[in-house]
């Protein structure tokens, strides 16, 4: 997992380099020739480099806040593994809550995701191919053996591939991100030391993403709330991953609101709970990105909870 991502990460960059090659071919035309040698030479890199893994995350401003109760909101298809808990119980931040067996889907799910990551290979080829005829054109196109239409047409060629190349990575991105929501939110745990109330489900009892599991009460949960623009909102999902700083320490959550109808200047609200906040208080300001950092601790608790939802 940790590779597909380096690689999906390397192929931005070469996504962002072909299009200001070709960008800049349509536009200046005589003055192209170093621009397409240039993106060549940076083709030739390899992309699981630790250089070409570098890539701007964007981060949005937040402000922290907590609620006193918090209705848990199934995110996943599957049916009830264990109870471990019963209405009325306390419980501490942490503790588990309830286990929802969602093998199926998140094995469907995964197969998604590796048919996306496979699909990223010949369509970057392509866009290499393009590139790679411009550059061979472009000397004979400053020298008056290619016609402009012709170099016009193989310019928008580049064009063609590389928007082509921009969809299926972000299909895979969306891919990706659907899976992780099965492994990870098919583990209910406290976010924080409350009491449970209005947990009415039996063992084995099929569970439909969207549906109400449970309560916890008399509690103290941090949120941040924070608003994105409205070409977003639709590449947002219920139960994804954030990553939350503030003076310089990070916490995790995930998102448990969206704003589908957005406000007069078209920016929507998302929520998000927040798991771990530490010295967090009310009011505070935080940045606030999707995803979580790629380091030791969150692969390992990505496998603990793959090894509870889609292990055997």
């Amino acid at each position: 997992m940790k590779m597909k991502d380096k690689v999906i990460k390397g192929l931005w960059i070469i996504l962002i380099v072909i299009c200001l090659c070709s960008y800049i071919v349509y536009k200046k035309g005589l003055n192209a020739k170093e621009i397409a040698i240039a993106a060549h030479s940076r083709f030739a890199e390899d992309i699981e480099t630790e250089a070409a893994a570098e890539v701007q995350v964007d981060t949005y401003n937040g402000i922290i806040g907590t609620m006193d109760s918090f209705d848990f909101i199934s995110r996943v298809n599957g049916r009830v593994y264990g109870l471990y808990v019963k209405s009325g119980d306390e419980v501490k931040r942490g503790e588990p809550i309830l286990l929802i067996d969602n093998r199926d889907e998140a094995k469907k799910l995964k197969k998604a995701w590796d048919e996306a990551v496979g699909l990223i290979e010949p369509a970057k080829e392509k866009a290499l191919e393009a590139a790679d005829e411009l550059k061979r054109i472009t000397p004979l196109y400053n020298k008056g053996e290619v016609e402009p239409e012709a170099y016009k047409e193989q310019a928008e060629e580049l064009n063609l591939r590389t928007e082509e190349l921009s969809e299926i990575i972000k299909n895979s991105d969306t891919a990706k991100i659907k899976y992780d929501i099965s492994v990870v939110n098919s583990f209910i745990t406290a976010p924080a030391d409350g009491v449970i109330v209005n947990l009415n489900l039996k063992q084995k009892e099929d569970i439909s993403a969207g549906s109400m599991l449970c309560e916890i009460t008399e509690t103290d949960i941090k949120y941040i709330e924070f608003s994105v623009k409205e070409h977003m909102i639709f590449d947002i999902f219920l139960g994804e991953q954030v990553t939350v700083t503030a003076d310089e320490v990070e916490h995790r959550g995930n998102v448990i609101e969206i704003d589908r109808t957005g406000d007069a200047s078209n920016l929507h609200r998302v929520r998000a709970i927040i798991y771990d906040p530490g010295e967090l208080k009310d009011d505070q300001t935080a940045e606030v990105r999707f995803g979580y950092n790629d380091d030791k601790s969150n692969e390992e608790t990505l496998s603990e909870a793959e090894s509870l939802s889609v292990a055997g």
